[in-house]
């Protein structure tokens, strides 16, 4: 969806050179997300099967999940 959007503004920008800087900002973009996701996985599921952060891990994993969940219900209250 958000590829099509770009497109479609890249496509109706007029220039060329204008268009392919939106592109690459946005590959470059996600590219830097997914270079910087893979580490910090790592890093949680170590974090999550150590003995000594494992209770605050379930408990971190409670609160995160019960604030996800509040969220949801308010975008639903709120109509989106």
């Amino acid at each position: 969806m958000t590829f099509t959007v770009l497109g479609i503004l890249a496509a109706t920008a007029g220039s060329l050179v204008w268009s392919v800087l939106l592109l690459l900002l946005y590959f470059i973009g996600h590219g830097i997300l997914a270079v910087i996701a893979e580490p910090s996985m790592g890093f949680a599921q170590k974090l999550s099967q150590s003995e000594k952060y494992g209770k605050a891990s379930a408990i971190l994993k409670i609160v995160m999940g019960a604030v996800i969940l509040l969220i949801g219900f308010y975008l639903l209250y709120s109509g989106f």
